[in-house]
């Protein structure tokens, strides 16, 4: 079913009848009701886009933080961050269309009203008081005329129901009353005849100013759904929505399983030498060895150890090519070199550069967090996954 056809009358109404031009007031209410109901459908429709913009910033930033705090490192770690940081392309368009909305089509609609209709001290709107006045000029010689038409035909068909009664000489009496009553009667239709041409041309006068009103209306409505529809129209972020895709794609295609499992190796020092314990006497039981090496007054016993050999990974090398073990004393303060570049994140993080060399301060908490200190004296927190010690 077309448009046309589902526009019928709610209230059938002929527009020449007594008052029958009444429906062209109603229409100007409905005109002005119209720009209200607009501005507020398309100022629910920008909240709608706001409201999405922001619950994607909120699900981006909640799940930010709690990625941080898990056991992800490495390149896979950064491919989660950049895979969150996808949606602020998209975000950015709900924002636009939001603001779009409010700033064309709510702003317009309300403007249009505005401009188009005044309303009055005490009520009502001066376009609808003056084509009501108008009409009412235009119908008063015109209802004036029909109200005598009207009186004048009950009269006439009053006598023609007494004359058939009647008898005799009172017959003819009532004959000649009738024939008056009906000259009169046709006298008036003649009046209305030559009054019409001058009533529809008076009428048709004020209906065609109640039509240029409507036109203007119809002539903004099509303007404004044109730019509702251009703001909305999905096809125009095609470039934006493509560099979501984009960065999506950097995100996985920088994922690189060697480094990170690598980096883990790091992480645990698994290179390090295993640790065996010696003999103790009996006379050392009190003071024995733990597995670190250390007894418990704190000195340092020389312990047998055996390096660990990964056959995927090399050993580490001296110049000369022989193997050489490393150590590590247990100590949580060691110089370290930058494995990624970082930028800090908050308040408190320290700036790195890959290959940098500074001083881990302390061991990785349990969110994969260590303090260091850089050469030029700055304090802050790093990614434990960040930095490998620097073999001397």
């Amino acid at each position: 079913m077309s448009i046309k056809e589902k526009s019928k009358d709610i209230h059938p109404v002929n527009f020449w009848d007594k008052d029958g031009y009444k429906a062209d007031l109603e229409r100007i209410n409905g005109d002005i009701e119209h720009a209200a109901l607009f501005a507020k459908c398309f100022q629910e429709r920008s909240v709608i886009e706001s409201e999405y913009a922001k619950k994607l910033t909120k699900w981006r930033d909640n799940y930010s933080g709690q990625f941080k705090k898990t056991t992800l490192y490495g390149t896979h770690q950064g491919a989660c961050e950049q895979i969150l940081e996808t949606t602020q392309p998209v975000i950015r368009i709900h924002e636009h269309m939001s603001r779009a909305l409010v700033n064309q089509c709510v702003t317009e609609t309300n403007e249009w009203k505005k401009n188009t209709y005044k309303p009055k001290v005490f009520g009502g709107y001066k376009e609808y008081e003056d084509l009501d006045k108008e009409y009412a000029k235009a119908q008063k010689k015109w209802n004036k005329i029909n109200d005598k038409l009207t009186a004048q035909k009950k009269q006439y068909h009053k006598l023609v129901s007494l004359q058939k009664m009647s008898d005799g000489a009172e017959s003819e009496a009532k004959m000649a009353d009738l024939k008056v009553s009906e000259e009169k009667y046709k006298n008036l239709l003649v009046e209305v005849e030559q009054m019409a041409p001058i009533h529809v041309a008076e009428m048709k006068r004020v209906h065609n100013r109640s039509q240029t009103y409507a036109q203007k209306k119809i002539e903004f409505l099509s303007s404004l759904f044109r730019d509702y529809v251009g703001i909305t129209d999905l096809s125009k972020y095609d470039q934006k929505l493509a560099e979501q895709t984009r960065m999506g794609n950097d995100a996985i295609n920088s994922i690189d399983i060697a480094s990170d499992l690598e980096t883990w190796n790091v992480r645990v020092n698994f290179e390090k030498d295993l640790v065996l314990p010696d003999f103790e006497p009996e006379e050392s039981k009190h003071a024995a060895v733990n597995m670190n090496g250390n007894n418990n007054n704190g000195t340092i016993r020389s312990t047998k150890s055996i390096k660990i050999e990964d056959p995927g990974i090399e050993p580490v090398r001296k110049s000369s090519g022989e193997v050489r073990r490393e150590s590590f004393d247990g100590s949580s303060t060691q110089k370290v070199y930058a494995l990624y570049d970082y930028e800090p994140k908050s308040e408190g993080e320290l700036e790195l550069t890959a290959g940098m060399e500074f001083v881990r301060l302390s061991n990785a908490d349990e969110q994969g967090w260590c303090e260091g200190v850089t050469a030029n004296g700055r304090k802050g927190h790093f990614p434990s996954t960040y930095a490998s010690p620097i073999v001397p």
